[in-house]
């Protein structure tokens, strides 16, 4: 139920008492925004440090928790809206599959014996 009849959406562009949906995904949403655009991007999604947009290439500073959990980002501008979700520990997560890649390649490797 929808008492105020508006549709779900994951990440929407709110201006005072309206807003729009933004396609997205579950972690990206790219959108081409208008002169003129201004407002609070609000994601469906809990304040993290790991979630990053962009407006015309320039970073969007994250806004404090909107209705005390969700995250936000300041928005005034046009250009091409990118938000992706980056969390910490995906470097290190991707390092270790690597050696773990390079460990099990290593050990195919058939060795001579010695007679």
């Amino acid at each position: 139920i929808r008492p105020d009849g508006g549709l779900p959406a994951r990440v929407r562009l709110v201006n005072g008492d309206t807003w729009g949906v933004i396609p997205s995904t579950q972690l990206t949403a790219t959108a081409t925004l208008p002169a003129g655009s201004t407002g609070t991007l609000v994601l469906a999604e809990r304040a993290d440090p790991g979630w990053h947009a962009t407006l015309g290439g320039t970073e969007l500073k994250a806004v404090d928790p909107v209705d005390g959990w969700a995250q936000g980002f300041g928005l005034s501008g046009s250009g091409t809206l990118r938000l992706t979700y980056r969390p910490w520990w995906v470097w290190p997560w991707r390092a270790l599959a690597g050696l773990g890649l390079l460990g099990a390649a290593l050990a195919t490797i058939p060795l001579r014996r010695r007679t």
